[in-house]
């Protein structure tokens, strides 16, 4: 396999083995995920955006474990406490000190500043910032499944809800039609990142890597 330090062409090699399309006479299962790991390992600013109930914040708490940076996650960075909002001048200001210090991973899509308004510049800036963008990219049926089940957990408390993402729980399918119709107009801007994307299509994926992160560490 040719170019092994090119970010881009070890990006486009570890989606073409998500996908399930790659050359294993050339490569290797193992080799191709040390790859992905290695840079996720470096990466100052990760950003790990995509689909509801796919695991996007047990990824970035076991990504946190083995690089030790902080996790950044955006809707319970926007409540101080449960059912108190922080003012959008407090929330920006944590926000951006962040992006500017690094050493962060940042979890979560968070579309807007205030939750009122969508502004695909705030997470367009955020991603540009990015040295690895994580792309949960799952089954819709199967997404929109597992969302509905997951609010029924949290109306129930059978699931520690989180301030900001389960607000709308009381209406799911106009919750869920808006996230799609969000991830539509955000997945055709995100091509320009094309060279720094690693996406996730299931939780065997997730696992893969994450076990590859536990062996690494376990030999050190």
């Amino acid at each position: 396999m040719k170019q092994k330090n090119n970010v881009e062409y070890t990006m486009e090699i570890f989606n073409n083995f998500i996908l399930g399309d790659y050359d294993s006479k050339t490569s290797t299962k193992k080799e191709i995920i040390q790859w992905a790991a290695d840079l996720l390992k470096k990466s100052n600013i990760t950003s790990v955006i995509g689909d509801w109930g796919m695991g996007k914040s047990t990824f970035s708490k076991n990504l946190s474990k083995v690089t030790l940076q902080k996790i950044f996650h955006l809707e319970k960075e926007k409540y101080i406490s449960s059912g108190v909002q922080r003012s959008i001048p407090e929330f920006i200001e944590i926000y951006y000190n962040a992006l500017k210090i690094g050493n962060y991973i940042f979890d979560g899509n968070s579309y807007s500043k205030n939750d009122k308004v969508d502004d695909f510049d705030f997470i367009m800036e955020r991603l540009d910032k990015s040295d690895v963008i994580v792309f949960f990219d799952g089954d819709p049926i199967k997404v929109k499944s597992d969302y509905i089940n997951r609010t029924k957990r949290v109306e129930a408390g059978e699931e520690e809800r989180v301030e900001g993402s389960w607000n709308f729980v009381a209406n799911k399918e106009v919750a869920i039609d808006g996230y799609f119709k969000r991830k539509e107009i955000l997945r055709p801007k995100l091509e320009i990142f094309r060279n720094k994307i690693m996406k996730i299509r299931n939780h065997k994926h997730i696992n893969t890597i994450i076990d590859l992160f536990n062996d690494n560490k376990n030999n050190t």
